[in-house]
């Protein structure tokens, strides 16, 4: 059985092996095949890749000068995942960014999540992020907060998984993205998707850590903001702590978003009514075809500008 993960890095290579060192260090690291998409890689930066371990496979990306860096994100995270999945054969795929720091029990939580959960049709992925850490729930719930988890509605992102089950309709998103959008971030131009038919699990203590740095959506002095700091102390950073059983909690509340929504029927059918749009534009371009779907849509926009 293959499982994979692959990290998307591009020059910022002091984050990026800080965080290929310690993902090296995770429980479970073994049982993992591993792909880098490096874009503009220098040989230099091969050979340390190399020395931190031999057996990853690395894939160069080059792109022309204009093209935007959303659409060299998307594509070489659509690059990862073809990959994995239609040439390695996984199971199921993890997807990491450069600065993203994966926690110690961080592929464990993955690995069994996705089995729990890979046959259930409305499950779509597993985060990692968090940004709670509230330790006086242990006693309101009886249980370790640290290892609990449960169902949201939202979309996905900094360190997630899916299975094989999911990536036909995911390489699907990607192909239409890459077409049709290809200056959108793939997270946002998947969300409505998602939100509007599957949920996804999060922990509640983060299993990655977003390095601050400057980035596309980031910059550095964001570190002192309440919501990094947030992140931080949810981030379980310790290189080893005794792993226990993760535990579904129905009731977790999540504070990442207001509109990062527990999976319930309620919730489930206020989400339909705030993406009623979305939902009729979905049915339009599923009856005539994506092609005349965004010729429309452009010629529309277009002439009520």
């Amino acid at each position: 059985m293959v499982k994979s993960l692959f990290i998307i890095a591009h020059k910022r290579e002091k984050l990026f092996f800080k965080t290929l060192k310690k993902l090296k260090k995770c429980k479970n690291y073994e049982e993992f095949k591993k792909l880098i998409i490096f874009q503009e890689i220098s040989k230099n930066t091969l050979q340390k890749i190399k020395k931190v371990d031999a057996k990853i496979e690395v894939i160069k990306t080059k792109y022309n000068e204009n093209t935007s860096s959303l659409y060299k994100i998307c594509h070489n995270t659509y690059i990862g995942f073809k990959t994995c999945f239609e040439k390695y054969k996984s199971e199921y795929v993890i997807c990491l960014e450069e600065d993203i720091l994966p926690a110690h029990d961080f592929l464990k939580f993955h690995n069994e999540i996705i089995f729990k959960y890979r046959s259930d049709n409305k499950f779509f992925a597993v985060n990692s992020f968090s940004k709670d850490y509230d330790i006086n729930l242990k006693k309101k719930f009886n249980i370790d907060m640290n290892f609990s988890y449960s169902k949201f509605i939202y979309g996905i992102g900094k360190g997630w998984t899916i299975s094989k089950e999911k990536w036909p309709i995911l390489k699907k998103m990607f192909k239409e993205l890459i077409s049709f959008n290809p200056n959108l971030a793939y997270d946002a131009y998947f969300e409505p998707d998602i939100k509007t038919n599957y949920y996804v699990i999060m922990p509640y203590r983060s299993r990655c850590y977003e390095q601050p740095s400057n980035g596309l959506t980031s910059r550095y002095v964001d570190r002192y903001n309440k919501n990094s700091i947030d992140s931080k102390k949810s981030f379980l950073n310790k290189n080893k702590y005794k792993i226990k059983n993760y535990t579904f909690l129905p009731t977790m509340k999540y504070s990442w978003r207001e509109d990062c929504l527990n999976y319930t029927t309620f919730n489930i059918f206020k989400t339909k009514i705030k993406y009623i749009k979305y939902i009729i534009y979905k049915f339009i371009r599923n009856k005539i075809g994506q092609k005349k779907y965004y010729i429309f849509k452009n010629y529309v926009k277009k002439n009520s500008t």
